[in-house]
């Protein structure tokens, strides 16, 4: 595989984040494009084929690493398929990274022991990690870092979950039920671009799968041990906006831009509250909430309060769509581009404020 062309200063100085939006019901999928034009992927909770072609299209310079947050089906239905098609063009994923606590199950049907026999079969180095495992820069052993920048100007490290402290009866429940461990083992990963900066979460994304409020406090006090700074400009919402995976501790720490990957389908996700507390916590003169696509519970606000000539609102399809969020290393997050223009739901749903 040739090396990327050089980058842009701009380029230099920015993170990109892509979330896709997911048509399989409840789903997340996201790649992140790191200022030297390489790539990460961070569950690939679809098979589509827009997204793929359009993460395959990303991933052609570099790719640093595929990574599962945790087994469930919303976060890894394409994950084999992803990694096949990887293959076929050439691109080959310098790591595949998966929470550890699912080495001793392996169900045929579940779509994350495709993903691993895809990685056996290509020959793709395969790390199972936990906040607690450890590989670094030279000189640093803790916590595990997903990857860094060869000049020391950003790197992605873990979390959470705790490699030997997980909930034993998260783990006895999953044996017992014959199912993988579920949200409690979810990775939580933050990007910062260093030297980092503690004014107002500047140049730090905070990644955070499916996790729980107990993995997202565990994941505060790691940021704490080792001294980054919990605050973030970039926040992917926990659990598609489930209201039981919501700590509002919260409101110290989201500083700037907030993204819900959801479903139109979904009763409870996003969940009306979430959304009211994000939009509180986000809106300055610009909203700073964005959903991929709008849950039931927006559907219901359209209904109640859209006029008639805007009934089309609360008929389903996207928000926001595919959404692209950029990351400058001391500026505040802003939303690039999307595949779809949400801003007109905005006054009859949750994540905006009514004119």
């Amino acid at each position: 595989m040739s090396s990327p062309p050089p980058a842009s200063a701009a380029t230099q100085a920015c993170l990109k984040l892509h979330v896709f939006r997911v048509n399989e019901g409840l789903g997340s999928a996201c790649a992140l494009e790191f200022p030297d034009r390489s790539c990460g992927i961070l569950d690939w909770g679809t098979e589509a084929e827009e997204p793929l072609e359009k993460v395959l299209e990303l991933s052609r310079h570099r790719l640093r690493f595929v990574a599962a947050t945790h087994a469930h089906e919303d976060h890894t239905l394409g994950l084999g398929l992803l990694l096949r098609r990887c293959s076929a063009l050439g691109i080959k994923p310098e790591r595949f990274f998966y929470t550890a606590f699912t080495s001793g199950f392996n169900d045929r049907k579940i779509s994350f022991f495709e993903a691993l026999r895809a990685v056996d079969e290509l020959e793709i180095d395969s790390v199972p990690i936990g906040e607690d495992a450890s590989e670094s820069p030279p000189g640093e052993r803790q916590p595990r870092t997903l990857a860094w920048a060869e000049d020391g100007s950003w790197d992605i490290r873990v979390l959470g979950p705790p490699w030997t402290r997980i909930s034993s009866s998260q783990i006895n429940s999953a044996i017992k039920e014959e199912e993988v461990p579920g949200n409690e083992t979810s990775l939580i990963v933050l990007f910062r671009f260093l030297p980092s900066t503690p004014v107002l979460g500047m140049g730090r994304a905070l990644l955070t799968g499916d996790a729980t409020p107990a993995g997202l406090a565990y994941a505060r006090k790691t940021a704490q041990r080792h001294g980054y700074n919990f605050e973030n400009q970039l926040f992917l919402v926990p659990h598609h906006g489930s209201k039981r995976n919501f700590p509002l501790w919260l409101a110290d720490y989201i500083r700037g831009l907030a993204v819900v990957s959801g479903s139109m389908e979904s009763k409870h996700h996003p969940a009306p509250e979430v959304l009211r507390h994000l939009s509180d916590w986000t809106c300055g003169s610009t909203p700073k909430l964005f959903c991929t696509a709008y849950g039931h519970s927006c559907s219901q606000a359209f209904g109640k309060d859209a006029p008639e000539r805007q009934a089309h609102l609360g008929q389903p399809g996207s928000c926001f769509g595919d959404i692209v969020v950029r990351l400058p290393a001391a500026s505040p997050a802003t939303l690039e581009r999307s595949s779809a223009d949400g801003e007109s739901r905005r006054p009859f749903g949750y994540c905006g404020h009514p004119e």
